[in-house]
């Protein structure tokens, strides 16, 4: 599945999956939803993602069964963290399913079409492009403290945490207050902050893909609701 389809339909169906995946509180239920965001990751060709998450899923429901059959007060906790896991998991899924298919041009064109409050789409379009940039920071302070000798495996910073704070989070505050100036002075300047919406040289336009994901999603509501009561 390339980026054909339309960007106001993956937006809808991420934020409805996102949401029915943390209100459904019945096992059955959480693993249909997660199997429908692994088909919607494996559509999209993030097979490796997928089986990943699959793995780790198979991987929190095993220790989750464990803890219930163990018992004491330790299984609780064991059981809320596979719980948090799963749901974490399907929104990785989600994540990647709109990264495949999606643009940030198409999302903010298709915020756009959908008249979203500017008080919305600002802080959204900022996230979206300092995720990216914050995560480029990393790499690159990374292959620098590399090159310069200051760490030569992984494990440096496990055993010098304080040395981590030092020049790595610290560092990477400070970079991230002023990508966040940055980034929300630049959607200002492109007319983010206008009262009115401004033209979009996006296509966008509905196809048979978007209408069969909205079949699927209804199918999987309903699913969701029947297997809820």
């Amino acid at each position: 599945m390339t980026k054909n389809i339309d960007p106001r339909t993956v937006i809808i169906i991420a934020g409805i999956l996102g949401s029915i995946a943390f209100l459904a509180n019945k096992p059955l239920c959480a693993h249909v939803i997660f199997g429908f965001a692994t088909l919607l990751a494996l559509s999209c060709g993030s097979w490796r993602i997928a089986l990943a998450s699959a793995g780790f899923y198979l991987l929190a429901q095993l220790l989750s069964e464990a803890a219930w059959v163990l018992g004491g007060s330790v299984s609780v906790a064991f059981v809320m963290l596979a719980y948090m896991t799963q749901k974490l998991l399907v929104l990785v899924l989600i994540g990647t399913f709109m990264s495949r298919t999606t643009t940030l041009e198409g999302i903010g064109a298709a915020l756009a079409r959908m008249k979203t409050p500017h008080v919305i789409t600002l802080p959204l379009m900022v996230m979206f492009r300092f995720l990216p940039t914050i995560r480029s920071d990393i790499h690159a302070l990374m292959d620098s403290l590399k090159t310069r000798g200051i760490i030569r495996t992984p494990l440096h910073f496990l055993v010098h945490p304080f040395q981590w704070i030092e020049i790595v989070a610290v560092p990477l505050l400070m970079r991230a207050t002023r990508i966040s100036d940055e980034l929300a002075a630049a959607g200002l300047t492109r007319g983010l902050g206008m009262v009115k919406n401004p033209v979009s040289i996006y296509p966008l336009g509905f196809t048979v893909t978007d209408l069969a994901l909205a079949t699927a999603m209804m199918a999987l509501i309903v699913a969701t609701i029947w297997l809820q009561i």
